[in-house]
């Protein structure tokens, strides 16, 4: 599994979510969810590109206020971000700017 950010930018591991599913072990239902939402997430990106394309603020480890407030009026008008949203909050994320939240270690802010 990879982050949809590394596809939105066109990298692979560029910033850590490929570990974003700790603990699961495979079969539960949460690890299930979490693979369902990708694939949601993935299909919506094959349908529209996502407003975040490109920017490297999403990918950020930390994000002034004013950083977070354009993010997520970028967020607020994409056509992906309720897949997006999905998957973040399912597969828990700890990483980067996902559907108008910025997430860290520590959870969604």
């Amino acid at each position: 599994m990879f982050c949809p950010h590394d596809v939105i930018l066109g990298r692979q591991q560029a910033h850590g979510c490929v570990d974003t599913l700790h603990g699961p072990r495979e079969g539960d239902m949460t690890a299930d969810a979490a693979d369902d939402a990708w694939h949601a997430l993935s299909a919506s990106l094959e349908d529209s590109a996502p407003l975040c394309n490109g920017l490297e603020l999403f990918t950020a480890d930390r994000l002034p206020d004013e950083d977070r407030d354009w993010c997520a009026s970028i967020c607020g008008r994409c056509p992906v971000a309720l897949a997006c949203d999905a998957y973040a909050s399912t597969a828990k994320v700890t990483a980067g700017f996902w559907a108008g939240h910025f997430y860290t270690s520590k959870g969604k802010t």
